[in-house]
């Protein structure tokens, strides 16, 4: 089981619900399940792998509580889809790499729930549908 350091303070449906509302979309049932149990932070266990080579998650981005040199998730939502339009409107960050880069989920029905990676690429945005597998650490 992986394990959260640096997770926040817990969030209730209600603050899921108020995230929804504000940037109108729904989480998927496992992210939802996800951000009930744990509010973010680095996960221990940080190293997968799809078909495309490994990847590592440096922090899954908290719900309404942050702290300092801590991004949540609405503001990175504000920020990236709202502000500055650099994801696609089906896609919704919810963790990034070291490098900056985004693991997001889509609310697209045909792909509800899957994971995508976000890459940025000499100004170019590499989107790839990921199927992560756990790396021994």
């Amino acid at each position: 089981m992986i394990k959260f350091t640096n997770s926040r303070l817990a969030i209730t449906d209600s603050d899921l619900s108020e995230v929804e509302q504000r940037f109108a979309f729904k989480f998927p049932p496992e992210f939802r399940a996800f951000y009930l149990g744990t509010n973010g932070g680095q996960p221990d266990l940080n190293r997968f792998v799809d078909d495309k080579g490994p990847c590592i998650v440096h922090e899954f981005l908290p719900i309404k509580h942050g702290g300092t040199g801590v991004v949540r998730l609405e503001t990175s939502i504000q920020r990236v889809r709202v502000e500055r339009d650099l994801l696609p409107k089906h896609l919704i960050q919810f963790a990034v790499d070291p490098g900056g880069d985004y693991y997001c989920f889509s609310i697209r029905q045909a792909e509800l729930g899957a994971v995508i990676v976000a890459q940025r690429i000499v100004g170019a945005l590499i989107l790839r549908i990921t199927d992560l597998q756990m790396i021994d650490k």
